[in-house]
């Protein structure tokens, strides 16, 4: 009795230990974007938090793909945000959206020449 009720709380100690695992930073493998050479864009995953940082040139195009995160990253539901510009233009926009299959896609981006600072963009995949 005593080893089964051992066992069971070892085996919900290790599922809530994955839960908060830390990925470590990971410089993203992108289609179309200059990384910045002193922030390179990057994502991480601690639990079920996942965040980006760092920055870069990103295509102009409406609804082209720039990032595929790997399984296990993928959010819960569809994640739509804007980034900052480095422009002291507040016009100009950075719109992006993550799929439920991982899939990160430009909705609006009205600038190619400046860099698009992704710090502080979060979501969350349960």
């Amino acid at each position: 009795m005593y080893i089964s009720q051992i066992t069971n709380l070892q085996t919900e100690l290790n599922q809530k230990e994955a839960k908060v695992s830390d990925s470590g930073w990971i410089k993203a493998i992108t289609s179309g974007v200059t990384h910045n050479a002193n922030q390179p864009f990057s994502y991480r995953k601690i639990g079920n938090r996942v965040e980006f940082r760092g920055g870069g040139n990103f295509p102009i195009a409406g609804g082209y793909t720039f990032l595929i995160m790997p399984s296990g990253f993928y959010p819960s539901q569809e994640y739509r945000a804007s980034a900052t510009v480095q422009d002291s233009d507040t016009t100009k926009k950075f719109i992006f959206q993550v799929l439920t299959n991982g899939t990160c896609k430009i909705i609006h981006n009205t600038v190619s020449s400046n860099i698009v600072w992704m710090d502080g963009q979060h979501y969350y995949v349960d």
